[in-house]
């Protein structure tokens, strides 16, 4: 998870905010100009792809502080993404979480930045438990690398964002 912590998800939303705009103002710079949607789509690549990416992370951070996924079976490829959910839901910063563990926050956000890679149990049940995280089962085996699905997921959303824009195209054409 890439957003992980309420002030950065408040700058994303305003940079996702700013794109939005940019993405409007050249379409009908481009409109007024005579272009197709055909030409404005491939105009507009490079900023849609920033634009969906940086959607999907405000997504995904929204669902955390829902406590919108499974809270009670995580993958082992993904106990580490899982760990920073539950701190997100519980509504921990990372200072607190740091306070209770008896590291620095400078250390947490480290931790996180990396997605808590190669933590050892002993950290691992620290955090658990101050999470208040009582039991939790680990699936070890999966059929792809972890990279695999959250490249899925991505696009999943993507292909979701683009059936909005197909529906809303056709609106306005209609």
């Amino acid at each position: 998870m890439k957003i992980n912590s309420e002030q950065q998800y408040k700058r994303e939303k305003k940079k996702l905010e700013h794109l939005e705009e940019q993405r409007k103002d050249i379409t009908e710079d481009l409109t007024s100009k005579g272009y197709n949607q055909t030409q404005i789509d491939i105009a507009l690549m490079a900023i849609n792809k920033i634009y969906f990416s940086l959607k999907y992370d405000i997504e995904m951070y929204e669902k955390a502080k829902q406590g919108d996924f499974d809270q009670e079976t995580v993958k082992m490829s993904q106990l580490e993404s899982f760990l920073i959910k539950m701190r997100v839901y519980k509504g921990i910063t990372q200072e607190q979480l740091a306070e209770k563990l008896g590291v620095s926050q400078v250390q947490i956000s480290k931790d996180e930045k990396f997605e808590y890679q190669g933590i050892g149990t002993t950290k691992l049940n620290r955090i658990l438990q101050v999470l208040g995280i009582d039991r939790l089962t680990i699936i070890s085996k999966e059929e792809y690398p972890p990279q695999y699905y959250d490249w899925l997921e991505k696009q999943k959303a993507l292909q979701e964002m683009e059936s909005i824009k197909n529906e809303i195209s056709s609106t306005k054409a209609g």
